[in-house]
């Protein structure tokens, strides 16, 4: 799961490099329609032959509404962002949304928090911060994309006084 989304995200950036919210809505409706005409028929197949059942009173539809809602919201938000900075860095921003809602399972359904659950976010939290820090930012790598943009910015100057009389 984790490579097919990694491949949709850079997929994403790469044919839709600058997106508008509209193209990003039109590509969330394709998906939803494509998966409600593609799955359909499976869970229909599945109620038929008795291997699933579906009783509706039974469904909680106020919870099963707002996580939808937020669905939508998440799905749009994370694609209008591939769209508009890296691949990379919304796959961080996701990341962070397992202590996030770890934090929340714990403080509006007092749900308990154990140690592995506890160990994990911290590693997460400790992993981004490792990643967003000053540190990161000196590496050698770092520094010669560096050289190589004072190096382009260099040439486009030097080729802009050129043309200019």
């Amino acid at each position: 799961a984790a490579a097919c989304a990694a491949i949709y995200k850079v997929l994403l950036k790469f044919w839709v490099d600058e997106a508008s919210a509209l193209s990003i809505t039109l590509l969330l409706s394709t998906i939803a329609t494509l998966n409600l005409v593609l799955l359909s028929g499976a869970m229909l197949l599945l109620l038929r032959f008795r291997v699933e059942s579906l009783i509706w009173e039974s469904i909680p539809w106020t919870f099963l509404c707002c996580s939808a809602l937020l669905s939508l919201v998440f799905n749009f938000l994370i694609n209008f962002g591939i769209a508009y900075t890296s691949p990379l860095f919304i796959s961080l921003g996701t990341v962070l949304g397992i202590p996030l809602n770890a934090a929340f399972d714990f403080l509006l359904r007092s749900s308990p928090v154990g140690a592995l659950k506890a160990a994990g976010c911290a590693l997460i939290i400790l992993g981004f911060g490792l990643l967003a820090s000053p540190w990161n930012q000196h590496t050698p790598r770092a520094a010669a994309l560096e050289d190589c943009r004072s190096d382009e910015d260099a040439a486009r100057t030097h080729l802009e006084q050129t043309i200019q009389p």
